[in-house]
């Protein structure tokens, strides 16, 4: 019999009270239950945070139509987002103008409806978050569209595509 090369672990390997292994690590929030239920609940909130970030990401990736380096824009929105939209840090700890630039990007209600379910709110609880989440959602596509439309129409008016 061939050995396995690959070095090992030492130590018991983490398993639930159920004596399953973990899917979901939670040794900081020992306190946190995450039963089927609350996934389920869970997952609406990261649906609703990935449709906003696409909506976004069209709004951006729109601007590709209209400048040469659009992936600076992006990146510089990637990161702003993990700051003010409470991914890295709460949003008390953001200074109050900012944090009212970080609710209006998304995934910022997104979170805060996920950490509600988590931490044992009820899908009525994070509804509110979740709503807002849509709005803006739908807000970032309605802009995503205007551009895409305004800046197709500028590129025929100007027969280019992009400027210098």
């Amino acid at each position: 019999m061939i050995e396995d090369p690959r070095p090992r672990r030492a130590g018991v390997a983490k398993v639930g009270g159920d004596g399953e292994p973990e899917v979901f690590v939670a040794d900081e929030q020992a306190d946190v239950q995450l039963d089927l239920e609350r996934w389920r609940t869970l997952a609406l909130a990261v649906l609703a945070s990935t449709v906003s970030c696409t909506a976004w990401g069209l709004a951006l990736g729109s601007l590709g139509m209209r400048f040469r380096d659009v992936f600076l824009i992006a990146n510089v929105a990637y990161y702003v987002m993990w700051i003010l939209c409470g991914v890295n840090l709460p949003e008390s700890a953001v200074p109050g103008p900012v944090a009212w630039i970080g609710r209006l990007l998304p995934m910022s209600h997104g979170i805060t409806a996920a950490r509600r379910l988590v931490h044992g709110g009820t899908l009525a609880s994070a509804a509110a978050p979740l709503a807002v989440e849509g709005a803006i959602a739908a807000a970032y596509l309605v802009l995503a569209l205007l551009l895409f439309r305004l800046f197709e129409a500028e590129g025929k008016r100007r027969a280019t595509l992009e400027q210098a």
